[in-house]
């Protein structure tokens, strides 16, 4: 796999307090996954910003933080794109536990509360990689289906030739100037 690959589909791990974020590491490490650590909110952005194919955040790190420059980054995603981040909580719900409510802020949302198994961890890795690839693959069909518009629109105005636009909800047909003008 190539580089651009590895930072495509590795975990960004934020969890500034106790072994979490080395012990998150070494278990990713041992599964095969490319991990790195973020020391702070400022470093995880920048990391995302460079690819990843998710984030594993420990909740404490976003509380009392000013968490605009994530949200700004998750808010600029491109249409084809939904970052996975897996959220480490203490035991409880949205009652008992106010980073559970950071769920609908950041969007695409699991969370595990520690302490947490190994496998479970890797589980959601797994999940997340793979939702992440079918991401990828939407964007690369995206992109093919713009290069074939434009290739179709050379040929058509290459070859003097028009189109039709039919919008269904108002039954109009509209055709281009070129059309007209033939």
């Amino acid at each position: 796999m190539s580089i651009p690959g590895l930072l495509s589909e590795r975990a960004i791990i934020l969890a500034p307090r106790g072994r979490d974020s080395q012990i998150a590491m070494r278990i990713l490490d041992e599964a095969g996954y490319l991990a790195t650590v973020a020391h702070d909110l400022f470093e995880l952005v920048k990391e995302l910003s460079s690819g990843a194919g998710l984030a594993i955040i420990a909740d404490e790190a976003l509380r009392n933080s000013d968490i605009k420059p994530l949200l700004d980054l998750i808010s600029r995603q491109p249409a084809w794109s939904d970052l996975p981040i897996v959220l480490m909580t203490h035991h409880g719900g949205p009652d008992h536990n106010p980073s559970a409510r950071m769920g609908n802020l950041l969007g695409n949302v699991t969370f595990l509360e520690r302490p947490f198994h190994p496998a479970t961890l890797v589980s959601l890795v797994v999940t997340a990689v793979r939702g992440r690839r079918r991401q990828y693959e939407a964007r690369a069909r995206m992109e093919d289906l713009h290069e074939s518009e434009g290739r179709l629109q050379n040929a058509l105005k290459a070859g003097r030739l028009g189109s039709w636009l039919l919008e269904a909800e108002y039954l109009k047909l509209t055709c281009s100037d070129i059309t007209k003008r033939v």
